[in-house]
């Protein structure tokens, strides 16, 4: 069920950002983010009152029919500006701690339970606070579709190519932290709570790309955090001690954080249009399926 899930979320979500170049310059912004907030709302409030897994799943397709409106708006938007590596950084470790909090908040009223119901409309308070934050859009960008045009810059796609491989390798690696303890018989606190400590460390991460712009440009700085990422990943297979297990957990996430600021920011700059910025959610939906 949960796999369906997944399934039910990411097919609409893949289906609706991998056409987002095409209407990203089209459609008023504005417009877009209220049909977006609208959907992902009505889909929260039936999953929420959904009485079987059928009904739960249809509002989870509601709901991935607003992310897929509203991140290409968000990932353009974020492109263009000044200086897109401090808006990619500030934004991605916005969308590591909020679901960290989350998740800390549902343990601690629950006791560890999860019940859906309380989850959907955590959710849903999340999503109406983003609304509300989100009323200075602009209609759309200042580098519309009729003045990019003039640009006769190539379009490079080998950029979005490597966060496609880049976030499927990592997002495989996640999926599997909690196997990888289990199989080692680690107890089932503690790697309950190296993996609340990854999420945090996920969102410190962008956080310390920031630092390191400044010092270094940023291919070097994403190569530096990448090898260290592997360095623990070698580490992860060939030492099975807790003390490893939890650096490896904590350092791999923020590692990758850097490394993925950069990324993002590399896309960003191989297209002028922004229209390449607007197909990363797709890319990133396609290495989470991956």
């Amino acid at each position: 069920q949960i796999g369906l899930g997944s399934f039910y979320y990411f097919l609409p979500y893949a289906l609706l950002s991998a056409a987002a170049s095409f209407w990203i310059y089209r459609i008023s912004w504005r417009k877009i983010r209220n049909l977006g907030f609208l959907l992902m709302v009505l889909g929260l409030v039936a999953a929420t009152l959904a009485t079987s897994f059928l009904w739960m799943c249809l509002g989870m397709v509601l709901v991935a029919a607003g992310a897929a409106l509203l991140f290409p708006v968000c990932m353009t938007a974020s492109a263009l500006m000044e200086n897109p590596s401090r808006i990619f950084a500030i934004r991605l470790t916005a969308e590591q701690m909020v679901p960290a909090v989350m998740l800390v908040s549902v343990t601690l009223l629950l006791g560890g339970v999860i019940q859906f119901k309380t989850l959907f409309l955590l959710m849903l308070a999340v999503v109406a606070g983003a609304a509300l934050m989100s009323l200075g859009l602009p209609i759309v960008s200042h580098a519309n579709e009729s003045e990019s045009a003039g640009h006769a810059a190539k379009v490079k796609y080998r950029p979005l190519i490597a966060l496609v491989l880049n976030f499927a390798g990592y997002a495989a690696l996640w999926a599997f932290f909690e196997r990888v303890g289990a199989a080692r018989h680690f107890d089932s606190g503690f790697i309950a709570l190296w993996l609340s400590v990854a999420l945090l460390t996920a969102g410190v991460g962008p956080l310390l790309a920031m630092a390191l712009e400044v010092r270094f440009s940023g291919n070097w700085a994403g190569m530096l955090a990448t090898l260290i990422l592997v360095a623990c990943m070698v580490l992860l297979a060939e030492l099975e001690s807790p003390g490893v297990y939890a650096v490896a957990v904590t350092i791999i996430p923020m590692a990758y954080g850097v490394s993925l600021v950069f990324l993002l920011s590399a896309v960003a700059a191989s297209d002028v249009q922004g229209k390449t910025a607007a197909l990363m959610p797709f890319g990133l939906a396609i290495g989470a399926a991956v």
